[in-house]
């Protein structure tokens, strides 16, 4: 039943990208509510069967998992490249912005700045994984951190420029930078979980992921690519990715116990 339900699960999710895609050439609303009911149904079904999970293995356990590790390598690029991308935003906001000059400013630069500190955070992730390693990126303490505070930092960003743009690609963007905070929240507080770990963060895990592939096919479809946002789509897909080989790993070695 459960590898049923899996594969519906997949069904379910290529059937809404596909109709998120199809949508952009037609233009039919009832393909974009078609691509919006099946992400929704995915979401239940995907989140119902993970709560049934009994006793869940813990999140982190460095076993030369690549998969972790190539995406934790990949964020310390995008993340960087981030970083110079608000170095180069900051310029044109103060030369161009007519009003909140202080706080989008101060905004950007806190982005920025976390964004750079989340790409050292990301380098100690990935060595974590590799094999014969004796790194445990959980000594970083605070610098840990750093990904959530970037997460919350365009989150604001958003609502600051929030009534200049309003569409469907809009709408996906902004709850998918919301499931990002989320999802980074539950992964602090796995790093100070002991033993175990919280359902809740294997299904946040899981959808933000999801939700992170929906999105960049949404930025590509808009066919406005190569903007600051899209770039930051980029990077949450990584960290979604990221995201579901964690709570995929949580689910082998928990089925395995």
């Amino acid at each position: 039943m459960k590898k049923y339900n899996s594969l519906f699960v997949i069904i379910l999710f290529v059937v809404a990208v596909f109709m998120r895609v199809f949508y952009e050439s037609s233009e039919k609303i009832a393909l974009l509510i078609l691509s919006v009911a099946s992400f929704f149904a995915l979401a239940v079904l995907s989140g119902v069967n993970l709560l049934k999970i009994k006793n869940p293995a813990p999140v982190f356990v460095f076993n030369n998992n690549s998969c972790q590790r190539i995406t934790a390598g990949a964020l310390v690029i995008s993340t960087l490249a981030d970083f110079v991308c608000c170095c180069v935003n900051l310029y044109r906001y103060i030369s161009v912005a007519s009003y909140n000059i202080a706080l989008g400013s101060a905004l950007i630069l806190m982005r920025g700045i976390f964004a750079l500190a989340s790409s050292v955070c990301f380098v100690f992730i990935s060595l974590s994984y590799s094999r014969n390693t004796e790194y445990d990126f959980r000594k970083l303490g605070v610098l840990n951190l750093a990904p959530l505070v970037w997460s919350i930092s365009e989150g604001f960003l958003l609502l600051l420029g929030f009534e200049q743009s309003f569409d469907f690609d809009s709408v996906v963007f902004y709850i998918t930078v919301l499931l990002s905070m989320i999802c980074l929240l539950f992964f602090c507080a796995e790093i100070e979980k002991k033993d175990g770990s919280f359902v809740a963060s294997i299904v946040i895990f899981r959808l933000f992921g999801y939700a992170s592939i929906y999105n960049f096919v949404s930025a590509v479809c808009s066919k406005d690519i190569f903007n600051e946002r899209f770039v930051f789509s980029a990077i949450l897909l990584i960290l979604g990715v990221f995201m579901i080989c964690l709570s995929d790993d949580v689910v082998r070695r928990t089925q395995s116990n």
